[in-house]
């Protein structure tokens, strides 16, 4: 690893772009009140390529940030002290770990991680044998997670229609999760939201008119315990999937793929696990399928299939193995009558701060948030709502796209 800046005029220039249109696109009114900030980008060292969904953690606290895809952070310093450790991790790197004081040079910095090397051991076993490993892992995960718990959060969705960018939001979240049993129940409290929307001709309206398929709390209700995977390790998963174990190092990968009769309607799967802590650290999990129902809504003939659907799980590696960061990619092909279309949805969650509860505490703050998506109740926020809540920067691609649709 190394803090270096030969390309500090790219970096610079990018984060700011990145930054500037974050400040400028929703905050027209107002100062905003300063707060201390890291900001840069990781790298592979030998490729000099960016590191995406890297992991950035104070000491060995919940609190940090994650990577967007082009490597880039942003990482505010509330409450944290220049003594203060943080932790960079990326599976198939070496972590490192940094002192506060080090990083807080006032501009962007590029850190390098160094791949790890390892003889790949790769073998294929019968698939009881890893369904006792993620099984063990799958428990040994939940064991460890608090039975309540509050998340400070940061959400972001684009929707999309046709491939064309129609909404966009993003809101500071607070999740109280209750993991008593096996399903989590979560109550949702929106905090400050944003919402963007683009016009849209008459004949279009109805596209616009129906709901993200993504609910807000749906990273944290179906993917803060891993019970999701609890499917992949009954005996009779072997009938339908391929299995094969990597040992990378101190990191085991199992891959899961359904095989060909039933692939268009099965998930594949790669979890990587922890293999001394016998934790999972990441999930992949997606498919693409060609299943279809038809209920009646008002009189009309309502046909949705799913095309697309991607979700990436990262848990923290540390005493708690707390959801981090989640991505939901999903695209519906929708017929309604004789309008037809393809709606998307990207979602992204963060979880940035966390603290445990007492199994009776009621939550103080908002009530709780009973919409089915943050599209509905937008543009409640204050003027620093950039300096308050860790967030995950957009990409250029992104940035381009939201200026493009929403000048």
């Amino acid at each position: 690893m190394k803090l270096s800046s030969p390309s500090f005029l790219y970096l610079s220039s990018a984060l700011k772009a990145s930054l500037t249109f974050l400040f400028v696109i929703f905050l027209q009114f107002g100062a905003v009140a300063q707060q201390e900030m890291i900001t840069g980008k990781i790298i592979d060292q030998t490729t000099q390529k960016p590191i995406p969904q890297a992991s950035l953690t104070v000491n060995n606290r919940q609190k940090g940030t994650v990577t967007n895809n082009e490597g880039q952070f942003m990482l505010l310093l509330a409450e944290v002290q220049d003594a203060d450790s943080i932790r960079i991790s990326c599976i198939g790197y070496e972590s490192v770990t940094l002192k506060v004081s080090k990083l807080k040079s006032g501009k962007e910095i590029v850190i390098s991680l160094v791949p790890q090397v390892f003889d790949l051991n790769e073998v294929v076993i019968k698939p009881q044998s890893i369904g006792a490993i993620l099984a063990e892992a799958i428990a040994t995960t939940n064991a460890l997670l608090p039975v309540t718990t509050n998340l400070n959060a940061y959400y972001k969705e684009f929707a999309y229609t046709d491939g064309k960018l129609y909404k966009y939001a993003d809101a500071a979240v607070d999740y109280t999760v209750n993991n008593s049993g096996k399903k989590t129940k979560v109550e949702m409290h929106v905090i400050e939201s944003r919402v963007k929307k683009d016009s849209v001709t008459k004949d279009d309206n109805w596209r616009t008119q129906a709901e993200s398929f993504i609910k807000p709390d749906k990273a944290v209700k179906c993917y803060y315990n891993l019970h999701y995977l609890d499917g992949l390790t009954k005996p009779k998963s072997e009938e339908r999937y391929n299995y094969k174990i990597e040992y990378l190092g101190k990191v085991s990968k199992i891959s899961i793929n359904p095989k060909p009769d039933v692939e268009d309607y099965l998930p594949n799967v790669v979890v990587y696990i922890n293999s001394e802590r016998h934790t999972i650290l990441k999930v992949n999990l997606g498919y693409v399928t060609h299943q279809k129902y038809t209920p009646k809504v008002n009189l009309l003939v309502l046909a949705v299939s799913i095309e697309k659907n991607i979700m990436t799980a990262i848990y923290s590696d540390n005493d708690i193995p707390l959801l981090r960061y989640c991505r939901i990619d999903m695209d519906f092909k929708v017929k309604l009558g004789n309008k037809r279309g393809v709606l998307g949805s990207v979602a992204e969650l963060l979880v940035h701060n966390n603290k445990a509860l007492d199994a009776d505490a009621a939550y103080a703050g908002n009530e709780v948030y009973k919409k089915s998506n943050i599209f509905r109740n937008g543009n409640q926020f204050s003027d620093d709502f950039w300096f308050k809540y860790n967030t995950i920067l957009p990409t250029a691609e992104e940035v381009k796209v939201l200026k493009s649709e929403f000048p």
